[in-house]
């Protein structure tokens, strides 16, 4: 599953024995993608689809903390050294 294109599939490609699913972009959807190994030792996808995200579920704390904690360590360690901070990049 991939968002960096920010294509949206409805449905899986298949290409050969690969599958390629997307997300689109910005988080607005989450793929979710249901394998079946065939009897063949193969996969192949059971289920398939894009969920939307809600802007209103609340923020775990705990993750949230640790988010914080990077952004205070890439803002200090990386960005400071080119006069930046992340609300800037």
């Amino acid at each position: 599953l991939a968002g960096h294109s920010h294509t949206e599939l409805q449905e899986p490609l298949k290409i050969g024995n690969t599958y390629i699913g997307a997300v689109g972009e910005y988080t607005q959807t989450v793929g979710l993608c249901d394998l079946k190994q065939k009897s063949d030792g193969r996969w192949e996808v059971e289920n398939y689809k894009l969920v939307p995200t809600l802007e209103n579920v609340p923020s775990d704390p705990v993750i949230q903390a640790k988010i914080d904690q990077f952004a205070t360590k890439i803002d200090t360690e990386y960005l400071s050294k080119f006069g930046l901070t992340k609300d800037q990049v």
